[in-house]
C-alpha cells in the first residue's frame, strides 16, 4: 500500500483527506531533447501497450475501499497523455500515461 501515514507517527496527518492527488513527470535540462514518458507513445487504454498504474484504492473515514467520485486529468504539455479508465478488469480503476519525444 503506498499512502498510508499512522496517525500515531504522523500528528498532523491523523485526519481524513478531502482530497487525493497522484502525479509524474517526465524532465530534462532544457538543453536536451523532450523525454519521452512511459514508452515515448501516446497512451492507449491497453495495459500490453502502455505504461499504467493500476488498482487504485481509496479508504474512507471508515477503512472501506470507495473508488473517487470525480477525477480530474491535468496535463501540462501536449506531447504527453493521460488516459483514466474507470475500470479496467482486474486491475480496477487504472491510469494510462505516454508520451512522444517531438515537440
Amino acid at each position: 500500500m503506498v499512502g498510508y501515514w499512522p496517525r500515531e507517527i504522523f500528528t498532523m496527518l491523523g485526519y481524513t483527506a478531502s482530497y487525493i492527488a497522484v502525479g509524474g513527470e517526465a524532465y530534462n535540462s532544457q538543453y536536451e531533447p523532450l523525454t519521452p514518458m512511459g514508452n515515448g507513445y501516446f497512451p492507449k487504454a491497453d495495459a500490453q501497450l502502455s505504461a499504467h498504474c493500476g488498482r487504485f484504492a481509496v479508504l474512507n473515514e471508515d477503512h472501506k475501499v470507495v473508488d473517487p467520485d470525480q477525477t480530474d486529468l491535468l496535463v501540462t504539455n501536449s506531447s504527453y497523455g493521460v488516459i483514466d479508465v474507470k475500470d479496467y478488469g482486474d486491475l480496477g480503476r487504472t491510469v494510462f500515461f505516454g508520451g512522444t519525444t517531438r515537440d
